[in-house]
């Protein structure tokens, strides 16, 4: 019988970084949820959600008995007390209603998301112990650099062409024109407002490697710290090229971030011998 970690790990792994239809028990090509960039190297196909988040707070809750360490990790609700929003729905129910469970975690520091990719690498790495069959044996998850963000947010396209790694920031569906990203446009809607707020991590549409939301709706951690990439839902369109940056020095309502995962060890190929000829 699994132990309580490896239960609860499963269960991160159904429901928060990958389809239960596409889940195979004892492997996986793939570290859950990501998508391959590089030989050694996979980010996450979306941003890491409130429902992540919740698994992540609960386990260090339930199984490490740490009641400070839970209070420590809590999202900063109030990051949605501002001049522009000052939205108290979102205060109270943001990160804790389940009509939320997929949508970004904000209000979290630097170092808050530097403790959930611990946290998540312990975990899968557990995982990967009972899984003989897995493509790996040690991997390690962390906040993406620079680099590694730009090549990712790049969707296989030349970023001097393409800045936002897409062909087209918008689309024909219809006979109308819809947003390619969650961020602010020049166009307005019918009443003469912007028309942009933050939406579920698999919202959009993902660019070609299929990772969902590199440009838009929240900003993202990455390794270098006071750096966010990628632009949000509050930010025009034209600051959320692939090259350009935001800076934050505390949680805010617009920011979270993705986990970058390392390989580090993976499983040797063992041939099969064939039969000898006579």
């Amino acid at each position: 019988m699994f132990k309580a970690p490896i239960l609860f790990l499963v269960f991160l792994v159904l429901f928060s970084f990958i389809s239960k239809d596409k889940f195979v028990s004892d492997k996986f090509s793939a570290p859950p949820g990501t998508v391959q960039v590089s030989d050694s190297l996979y980010i996450d196909k979306c941003e890491v959600s409130n429902l992540a988040w919740r698994e992540f707070i609960y386990y260090t809750l339930s199984e490490k008995k740490d009641a400070a360490g839970y209070q420590k990790m809590l999202p900063d609700t109030n990051v949605w007390k501002t001049q522009l929003f000052n939205n108290s729905e979102y205060v109270n129910f943001y990160f804790r209603l389940p009509d939320y469970q997929d949508y970004p975690v904000v209000g979290i520091s630097y170092e808050q998301a530097q403790a959930f990719c611990e946290w998540r690498t312990e975990r899968v790495n557990e995982l990967l112990e009972r899984m003989p069959k897995a493509g790996f044996r040690k991997l390690l998850y962390r906040l993406p650099t620079k680099a590694e963000w730009e090549l990712a947010a790049s969707g296989k396209l030349a970023v001097d062409k393409y800045p936002y790694g897409y062909e087209n920031t918008e689309f024909r569906s219809r006979g109308k024109i819809y947003n390619t990203f969650n961020c602010l446009y020049e166009r307005v809607d019918s009443n003469g407002h912007q028309t942009s707020n933050v939406i579920p991590v698999l919202s959009s549409e993902p660019n070609k490697y299929e990772i969902y939301n590199m440009i838009g709706n929240v900003s993202e951690l990455i390794a270098e710290k006071g750096i966010a990439k990628g632009g949000n839902y509050l930010t025009y369109i034209e600051d959320c090229k692939i090259n350009n940056f935001q800076k934050y020095d505390h949680p805010t309502c617009w920011l979270g971030f993705r986990c970058l995962c390392e390989i580090i060890d993976k499983t040797p190929v063992i041939e099969k011998k064939g039969k000898k000829n006579h």
